[in-house]
């Protein structure tokens, strides 16, 4: 169960492990979106960093603040109902701005895809 101060925390590993495993998956040069429809109003948020493109867990846990602010951003322009995981690409220069400009088409793909979640 998510926490009542971050309702859009996607936080369950077993529902985690599900997205990875049978989650359709979109990306483009910066980010990989992995998503799933949920069975909620809401659309939630995990999101993943490598090690391998960033060294240190500073600069990873800094990626993962970026992409969780993305995402506050883009939220009500994203389609609700789903469970995204975001996976920044090794190798590029991420910004909010680049991130946030990434994930809003990323998730209208992935939802079209999906065939379900519509826009609020």
């Amino acid at each position: 169960m998510s926490s009542p101060a971050r309702p859009n925390r996607l936080s369950s590993g077993a529902r985690i492990a599900e997205l990875f495993e049978r989650g359709m998956r979109v990306g483009d040069r910066s980010i990989v979106v992995i998503g799933l429809p949920n069975d909620q109003a809401l659309t939630r948020l995990a999101v993943a960093v490598g090690r391998r493109g960033t060294r240190t867990a500073v600069a990873r846990n800094r990626l993962k603040r970026l992409c969780r602010e993305a995402f506050r951003r883009e939220l009500p322009s994203l389609p609700s109902g789903l469970d995204l995981i975001i996976l920044p690409k090794a190798g590029q220069i991420h910004t909010v701005d680049s991130l946030a400009r990434s994930l809003a088409p990323l998730a209208d793909k992935l939802a079209r895809r999906l065939g379900g979640p519509g826009r609020d």
